[in-house]
């Protein structure tokens, strides 16, 4: 299912798992691919990436063994691949990335794209900064949140602003520009966790009932990325894992798929567990190409 992480506790997988609810014991299923250089920067972005696919790919087999072996009636998991979210549906609101993240996750794992079914309703939200404080209401994305909360300066490059504030005592130099995390890692990461809280809100709407609302903001995830997560998720593997100097091919990782755009050349879908789907249901639209209905089928 992904990497485990190299011992002790509290890692970002066990972290972000045990905020979401879950079992603790079920994080020493997880275990994780791909070599340890990736995603270099002086914050854990690659434990951030992680953590949060993975807690995200743990939340979808526990739905679909639960789903297995449930005694009330629900829809079936579609066969293979296994999709536990299958008979349910998720109404996207979101734009960007962050939100598209969770969203197309979830619509990879049910047939019906486009989760909202009642009773039972589940909603997670998204903001920038959090719902409350004098930020609340004010709008934001990746690049911004990292400026704000100091992710920008601490991954400045050498001889930036940043570099030289030390020593000129808060009155930063011109010689240099602020840096930023790889791969635009708050949205990512933000977008797996919510797809993780969605999942895991099914599996105890299965149990108890009820609706479920989880809030998100990628403020809080950086918060989490610079005060909580230590060390790197690893390093034991699946597979045989690249030294962190050495030249990685991600060709494995790699597919062609026809589109409304042309061919593109895009990475498959992380989130992975026993039957999982190899790759995005269907490639990307144009924008504003979309019908307002629902999708049937896969």
């Amino acid at each position: 299912m992904g990497q485990r992480h190299a011992g002790g506790h509290n890692s970002g997988t066990e972290q972000a798992w045990s905020a979401l609810g879950g079992d603790p014991a079920l994080t020493e299923r997880i275990t994780y691919g791909g070599p340890s250089g990736l995603l270099p920067a002086r914050f854990p972005a690659l434990s951030l990436a992680r953590s949060t696919v993975a807690v995200c790919a743990l939340a979808a087999a526990e739905l679909a063994a639960r789903r297995e072996g449930a005694a009330a009636a629900a829809p079936p998991l579609g066969g293979h691949p296994v999709r536990p979210a299958a008979g349910l549906r998720v109404l996207d609101l979101t734009r960007v990335i962050a939100g598209p993240v969770a969203t197309r996750t979830l619509a990879l794992l049910t047939p019906e794209e486009l989760a909202a079914r009642r009773p039972g309703l589940v909603v997670a939200r998204l903001s920038a900064w959090g719902e409350d404080g004098p930020w609340g209401g004010r709008r934001g994305f990746d690049s911004l949140v990292q400026v704000a909360t100091g992710i920008a300066a601490v991954e400045a490059e050498a001889g930036s602003a940043a570099e030289d504030s030390k020593g000129s005592r808060g009155g930063a130099k011109r010689s240099g520009t602020p840096g930023a995390l790889p791969a635009q890692a708050l949205d990512h990461g933000t977008g797996y966790l919510m797809a993780a809280a969605v999942l895991r809100a099914l599996t105890e709407q299965s149990r108890t009932g009820g609706s479920t609302l989880a809030t998100f903001s990628l403020a809080r995830t950086a918060r989490w990325l610079t005060h909580g997560l230590v060390g790197h998720d690893g390093p034991r593997t699946a597979g045989p894992e690249t030294a962190g100097n050495a030249l990685y091919d991600p060709a494995d990782h790699l597919r062609e798929t026809d589109s409304p755009a042309g061919r593109l050349r895009h990475a498959l879908q992380p989130v992975s567990f026993a039957g999982a789907p190899a790759t995005w249901t269907t490639p990307p639209g144009l924008c504003g190409t979309d019908a307002p209905v629902w999708r049937e089928g896969p």
